[in-house]
């Protein structure tokens, strides 16, 4: 059986179509979703919380927000 991961970097891989490729990653908190997409090289990374961190907690979701509006304005620009 193939392990999401790897199915995931074969479809990467085999997509030469030179249309932007989005992965979402979801789970539960501190399942590794960050730590995953952090080790790929060549992607550009939209991260709930490194936005979060850079405005000064990582688990402060007080100013959700902002946040998710920072984040659909990274993707518009990386998907254009």
């Amino acid at each position: 059986m193939l392990s999401a991961e790897s199915v995931v970097l074969r479809y990467i891989q085999s997509s030469d179509s030179g249309v932007p490729t989005l992965i979402f990653t979801v789970g539960i908190p501190g399942s590794g979703k960050s730590t995953w997409i952090h080790s790929q090289d060549g992607f550009e990374v939209v991260s709930l919380d490194d936005i979060r961190k850079s405005l000064g907690d990582v688990s402060d979701q007080s100013k959700d927000r902002t946040v998710v509006s920072m984040a659909k304005s990274r993707l518009n620009n990386l998907l254009r």
